[in-house]
């Protein structure tokens, strides 16, 4: 949008609003999937943090396992509840993420949809 706006902002003189609407919509016009691409880049990111989170948690999950088994055996915590939460918690995630990713790709108008 940069370019559009940089374009639009050289205009002087009688009619200059107009001119300036004209160079804006010509440019949106001639990058018509510059949204699209912008949301998909989104939800690229959101899916990285998705998979980061889950690293996170797991290795986190691991670490706090391995420190738990070194410990004599009466201090051992009860870990199978915290675990059986995450791995839900985990999975709730993945089913919301495929969830979106349909709801995304459905609502998506392909070009035939597209209005002008």
């Amino acid at each position: 949008m940069q370019e559009g706006y940089n374009k639009a902002k050289n205009c002087r003189g009688d009619g200059m609003l107009k001119k300036m609407r004209a160079i804006i919509t010509e440019h949106v016009r001639d990058n018509e999937n510059m949204f699209q691409r912008a949301g998909d880049a989104m939800m690229e990111k959101l899916w990285d943090l998705e998979r980061e989170v889950l690293q996170t948690i797991t290795k986190t999950m691991q670490e706090s396992i391995q420190l738990s088994l070194k410990t004599d055996h009466q201090s051992l915590p009860d870990v199978q509840t915290k675990l059986d939460k995450m791995k839900k918690c985990v999975e709730e995630l993945k089913k919301r993420r495929d969830e979106k990713t349909t709801s995304v790709c459905a609502e998506q108008p392909g070009p035939s949809t597209a209005q002008n």
